[in-house]
């Protein structure tokens, strides 16, 4: 998988945990990407590319989706400790 080549942005404060969760996991975005349209989410490869980098808002929906699809709460996606996370 590629490493991000810019800085992470401070439009959400998921996104430096999604794009963690899904490396590990060893998915592409576009798996992501197919399964959030599975549940009623519309979002291109870019727009959920920008929402890693935290460069877009995120809307509560897509967190609760994004929690679903990694089987975790979706506290852990709004994870304040995370190292990215410039909301800290």
């Amino acid at each position: 998988m590629r490493t991000r080549n810019g800085k992470y942005g401070d439009r959400n404060l998921c996104g430096a945990v999604v794009e963690r969760l899904r490396k590990q996991r060893g998915l592409k975005q576009s798996a992501i990407v197919s399964e959030l349209q599975k549940r009623g989410v519309n979002l291109s490869i870019s727009a959920y590319s920008r929402l890693e980098g935290q460069q877009r808002a995120v809307t509560d929906g897509e967190i609760a989706a994004l929690a679903q699809i990694f089987d975790v709460p979706a506290d852990r996606l709004l994870n304040r400790g995370s190292e990215h996370n410039t909301y800290q």
